[in-house]
C-alpha cells in the first residue's frame, strides 16, 4: 500500500498518556477552564491541556485578526478535549621507471626473499600441506584483493611517492594521516629488521663453528650492523643505482633458486637425512601437521603482505603508472605464487621433517649447491631491505611535506633522498634486530602492515559507495563488497597473529590521532573520502527528512539570525546563538545587503566562504548572504530559501533596533509581521553586548506569560544546559490576576505541575498583579514619554494596553534586574497595531541593562512529556 501522509491535525494529536506510578500531581480534568494571558485577552496561560490538544491554543493568524480589546485580561475560557478517531497510520617525477625495472623486479625479489624467510619446510611441519594450502589460498586472496584496491585507488589520478601512506592519508584526511604514517614506518622498519635477522643468522651459520665474537648471537648482531650500514650507504647512490643493484641481486637470487630446484632432481636421497626422494608415503605423511600444535602466530601471511606493500611503495615512481601498477603487481604476485606452490609440493613429497635442521632457510640444504642458494638468499635479503628502506624513507619524506613531521628532516638531501629519513628507518630496523626471536619480528611486521591493508580496502569501499563523481579509476576490476570483506579478514588476521600487539597498536594509533587533532592543525586540502562521506551522508539524510513527519518529541529550534551587519560587528548575537543551539538545533546567520544597485556577487560569495563562522570549528553556525532593496525583503528571501529540504529554519531571530526612533521603524515591524504571517516562531535579542560579562552562575528568569507551544520555556532551558551556564538557576515567573479573584496557590501549582510534566527543574515565582488598582511607576511613565512623546495620536485601546505593559515593565525591573538573562513571551502585533507603538512596547518591556530575549512560538508544541 502506498504511503499516505498524515494531516497536521493528526500529527499534533498526542497519544494517550501512560499510567504513572508513585505520587504525582493530580491530573487535570478533561474539561479545563483557563484564564486568558496577561499580554492580551485572546491568549491563554501555559497549561498541560494545551499540550494534549494543541488545537485549543489560539493561532497566530487568529490573534492578528482579532480586535485589540476583545475580552479583558484574566477572563475565563473553557476548552474541551475531543479525542480523535483512531485512524490507521501508514509508514510511509623525480625519476620514473617502467613496468619491469621499476616494479616487477623489486616486488619479485621482495616476495621470494620473504618466501625464503617464511621457511617453507617449517611451515609444512607446523601446518601440514593440507592446512597450509587452505591458508595459503585464503591469504593469497587477500593479497590479490588488496592489490585490486591499490590498483583502483592509485589509478584514480596522479599517484605520488609515499606508497600506502599516500593512498590511505588522501582517503582519510589529515586527522588520521600521522597515525597511519607512523604505523607504516614501523612496519617497514620491522620488515627491514627481519631481513637483517635472516642475513645475520645465515652468514653466521656459513662459517660455523668459528666465531667472530664470544657467541653466535653476537656474531649475528655484528653482521646485521654491517648489513644495516651497507643498505644505508646504498640509499645515497640514487634511485637509478638502486634499480640496477636490484637487477643484479635478482640475478643472484634467480641463480640460487635454479640450484635449489635442481637439487630436488640431482641430490641423492638419504634415509637418515632431510631429503629422502619423492614418494607417495612422504606426501601422505606431510599432508597433516607433524604434531597437534596449530600455530596461528606463524608468519605465513607475511609474504603476500610485504609484496603488496612493496607494490604500493613503488607506485609513485612508475611510468605509465596506470598500466604498470596492475600489470606489474599481478605479474609479481603470480610469479611468487607459482614459486611458493611449487616449492610446497616438492618439499611435501620428498622431505622427512623428523630430520629437519634447526636453522634459517634450512630447506636449502636440498640445493645441488647449497652455498650458491644461500648466496641467492642473502641477495634477496639485501634486495628486500633496500626496497623496504626506500619505501619507509619516502613515507617519512611525504609526511614532512604534509606538515606532520618537522621540516629539518628533509633539509639534507642526497640524490633526492632524505639523509635523516633513511637513517631513521634503518636505525629503527636495526633496533628491532635485538628482538631475539624471529617469530616476534614477523608478528610485529604482520600487525603493522595488516592494519594499513585493511584501511586500503576500507578506502576503496567508502569511495566506491558514495557515488563520488571524482572517483574514475582507470582500473575498473574491483568490487566494493569484496573490499569490505577483506577489511574484516585483515583485522581478524592481525588479531590472531598477536592480539596483544594488535590492541596496543590500535590504542597507540588512537592516541596519536587525538594528539594531532588537538595540537597540530592542518588544513585538509586532500579531498578525503571522509569529507566526501560527510557530504554524501548529509545529502542522503536530508532527503530522508522528507519522509520524517513532524513530531513534538523530535522538535528542534532551527533558528536563523538575520542582520545587516557583518559577522564581526554582531559577535555577541552570534556567540549567543552558537551557545544556545549547540547540538540542539540548526543555527544560521543571514546577512542582508540592502542595495538597489547590482551587487558584487563574487565579493559576497568570497565573504561567505571566508567568514570566521565557517572557518572556526567552535562555531556550529551556517552563514549566508542575500541582497535586496529593503531589509524586510531580504528576510523574506531567507525565510523562503534558507536551508535544504526540510532542514530549514523555523524560527526567525532579529536584533532589537535601539535607534528605531531615528530610523524607519516600519521596516522592523513589517519584518515581524512577515514572519508571523508565515507561521514562523520569532525571537528578538537585546542588550547582548553584556552577554559575555554576566555571571553564568546567576539566574535565568523566564516570564512565560502566554502559551506559545513552549518555546519561551525551551530556549532558556537549553541555555541553562550549556556548559558555561550549567550552574545557573532557572526561574519561571507567572502572574496571578487579583482583578479576577485568581487563586495565588492554584496559579503556582498549575505552573509547577506543568514543569513537572516536562521534567524541567526550575523555581516557580508567582506574582500577584492588579491592572485596575495599580499604577505604573513614575520611572516607567517618564521612559514611555521619552519614547513616544506627542507624536502618537490618542487611542483608548492602545492606552489601556500601554498601561498594562508599563506595569509589566515595573515587575520585570523589580524581580529580574539582578538576573543574568531574561526571557519574555513576545506579544503578537495585531493587523491594526501602530508600528511605533508596538516597538515602544518592546522597548519599555526590555528597559534594563540585562541580556534580553523576546520569544514567541508559532503555536506548535515544542515540549512533550510522552515517551
Amino acid at each position: 500500500m502506498s504511503e499516505i501522509p498524515l494531516t497536521m491535525e493528526e500529527l499534533q494529536t498526542p497519544l494517550a498518556e501512560p499510567a504513572t506510578t508513585g505520587e504525582v500531581p493530580n491530573e487535570p480534568p478533561e474539561n479545563k477552564i483557563l484564564p486568558s494571558a496577561f499580554l492580551n485577552a485572546n491568549e491563554v496561560v501555559p497549561d498541560t491541556i494545551l499540550y494534549k490538544v494543541p488545537s485549543a491554543r489560539p493561532k497566530i493568524s487568529e490573534i492578528r485578526r482579532t480586535s485589540i480589546m476583545e475580552g479583558t485580561p484574566g477572563s475565563q475560557q473553557t476548552f474541551e478535549i475531543q479525542k480523535p478517531e483512531n485512524k490507521k497510520r501508514f509508514k510511509f617525477k623525480s625519476l620514473s621507471f617502467g613496468l619491469m625495472l621499476g616494479f616487477y623486479l623489486p616486488t619479485v625479489v621482495n616476495l621470494i626473499c620473504i618466501t625464503y624467510s617464511v621457511d617453507i619446510a617449517k611451515t609444512i611441519e607446523n601446518f601440514g600441506l593440507g592446512y597450509g594450502l587452505i591458508i595459503f589460498f585464503t591469504y593469497t586472496l587477500i593479497a590479490y584483493g588488496t592489490l585490486t584496491s591499490i590498483s583502483a585507488l592509485a589509478t584514480n589520478g596522479e599517484m605520488q611517492k609515499g606508497g600506502c601512506y599516500y593512498l590511505i592519508s588522501r582517503s582519510f584526511g589529515t586527522n588520521y594521516a600521522a597515525a597511519i604514517g607512523f604505523l607504516i614506518i614501523l612496519g617497514h622498519a620491522s620488515s627491514i629488521s627481519s631481513n637483517f635477522f635472516n642475513i645475520g643468522h645465515v652468514c653466521s651459520n656459513l662459517y660455523s663453528p668459528k666465531l667472530m665474537t664470544k657467541s653466535r648471537y653476537g656474531d649475528s648482531i655484528l653482521i646485521q650492523f654491517i648489513a644495516c650500514s651497507v643498505v644505508l650507504l646504498f640509499q645515497f647512490f640514487g634511485v637509478k643505482f638502486l634499480v640496477i643493484l636490484i637487477c643484479i641481486l635478482a640475478a643472484g637470487l634467480a641463480l640460487g633458486v635454479c640450484f635449489l630446484y635442481a637439487g630436488f632432481f640431482v641430490q641423492k636421497p638419504s634415509a637418515d637425512g632431510f631429503y629422502q626422494g619423492f614418494s607417495k608415503a612422504l606426501f601422505k605423511q606431510n599432508w597433516k601437521p607433524a604434531g597437534a600444535k596449530f600455530d596461528l602466530e606463524l608468519f605465513y601471511l607475511f609474504s603476500s603482505v610485504n609484496g603488496v606493500i612493496t607494490i604500493a611503495d613503488y607506485s609513485g615512481s612508475l611510468s605509465p603508472a596506470k598500466q604498470a601498477i596492475p600489470i606489474g603487481g599481478y605479474s609479481a604476485l603470480v610469479t611468487a605464487t607459482v614459486f611458493f606452490l611449487l616449492m610446497l609440493f616438492l618439499i611435501s613429497g620428498s622431505a622427512n621433517f623428523e630430520n629437519l635442521p634447526d636453522s634459517v632457510a634450512s630447506f636449502m640444504t636440498i640445493s645441488s649447491h647449497p652455498l650458491i642458494s644461500y648466496i641467492g638468499f642473502i641477495c634477496a635479503g639485501f634486495g628486500s631491505a633496500i626496497t623496504m628502506t626506500m619505501g619507509g624513507s619516502r613515507t617519512v619524506t611525504q609526511m614532512v611535506k604534509d606538515g606532520l613531521l618537522p621540516k629539518f628532516i628533509n633539509a639534507k638531501m642526497i640524490n633526492n633522498e632524505s639523509v635523516i629519513a633513511n637513517v631513521t628507518i634503518v636505525l629503527i630496523g636495526f633496533l628491532f634486530s635485538f628482538v631475539n626471536t624471529r617469530e616476534m619480528i614477523q608478528s610485529l611486521t604482520n600487525v603493522f602492515f595488516l592494519i594499513p591493508l585493511a584501511l586500503l580496502n576500507l578506502s576503496l569501499y567508502l569511495t566506491a559507495s558514495q557515488h563520488n563523481p571524482g572517483f574514475r579509476p582507470v582500473f575498473k576490476v574491483y568490487n566494493k563488497w569484496f573490499s569490505l570483506f577483506l577489511v574484516l579478514v585483515c583485522l581478524v588476521r592481525a588479531c590472531l597473529v598477536n592480539w596483544i600487539i594488535f590492541i596496543v597498536t590500535v590504542v597507540v594509533m588512537g592516541s596519536v590521532i587525538l594528539i594531532y587533532d588537538r595540537f597540530v592543525k592542518i588544513h585538509d586540502s586532500w579531498g578525503s573520502v571522509l569529507s566526501n562521506h560527510v557530504f554524501y551522508s548529509t545529502m542522503k539524510e536530508a532527503l530522508r527528512l522528507y519522509n520524517v513527519q513532524p513530531h513534538v518529541k523530535t522538535y528542534r529550534s532551527n533558528m536563523i539570525f538575520v542582520t545587516q551587519k557583518k559577522p564581526n560587528d554582531c559577535m555577541h548575537a552570534i556567540d549567543f546563538i552558537n551557545q544556545l543551539l549547540n547540538g540542539h538545533g540548526m543555527a544560521a546567520v543571514g546577512r542582508v545587503v540592502v542595495t538597489n544597485e547590482p551587487p558584487n556577487i563574487k565579493k559576497l560569495i568570497e565573504e561567505r566562504a571566508e567568514s570566521f563562522i565557517t572557518a572556526d570549528d567552535s562555531y556550529h553556525v551556517f552563514y549566508d548572504i542575500a541582497c535586496a532593496p529593503t531589509f524586510h525583503e531580504g528576510v523574506r528571501d531567507f525565510l523562503l530559501t534558507a536551508g535544504i529540504g526540510t532542514l530549514r529554519p523555523n524560527t526567525l531571530c532579529l536584533e532589537f533596533p535601539d535607534d528605531w526612533r531615528n530610523d524607519d521603524s516600519s521596516e522592523f515591524f513589517t519584518t515581524l509581521e512577515t514572519a508571523f504571517d508565515a507561521n514562523f516562531s520569532v525571537t528578538v535579542l537585546r542588550h547582548l553586548n553584556r552577554f559575555k560579562e554576566v555571571d553564568r552562575n546567576g539566574t535565568i528568569d523566564v516570564w512565560w506569560l502566554a502559551d506559545d507551544g513552549g518555546l519561551t520555556l525551551l530556549l532558556p532551558y537549553l541555555l541553562s544546559r550549556e556548559k558555561q551556564w550549567k550552574n545557573a538557576k532557572l526561574r519561571i515567573m507567572t502572574l496571578s490576576f487579583l482583578d479576577e479573584n485568581q487563586d495565588f496557590q492554584e496559579t503556582q501549582e498549575r505552573m509547577e505541575h506543568l514543569l513537572y510534566k516536562f521534567r524541567i527543574k526550575a523555581e516557580v515565582i508567582c506574582i500577584e498583579v492588579s491592572v485596575n488598582n495599580e499604577e505604573p511607576s513614575l520611572l516607567a511613565k517618564q521612559k514611555w514619554q521619552s519614547l513616544v512623546g506627542n507624536s502618537i495620536p490618542e487611542n483608548e485601546h492602545h492606552n489601556i494596553l500601554t498601561t498594562r505593559y508599563l506595569l509589566l515593565s515595573d515587575l520585570i525591573r523589580n524581580y529580574s534586574a539582578m538576573s543574568s538573562f531574561i526571557c519574555l513571551t513576545m506579544l503578537v502585533p495585531r493587523e491594526t497595531t501602530i508600528p511605533n507603538i508596538y516597538i515602544s512596547w518592546l522597548d519599555i518591556l526590555s528597559f534594563l541593562d540585562v541580556p534580553f530575549l523576546f520569544v514567541r512560538g508559532n503555536g506548535e508544541n515544542t515540549l512533550s512529556w510522552h515517551i
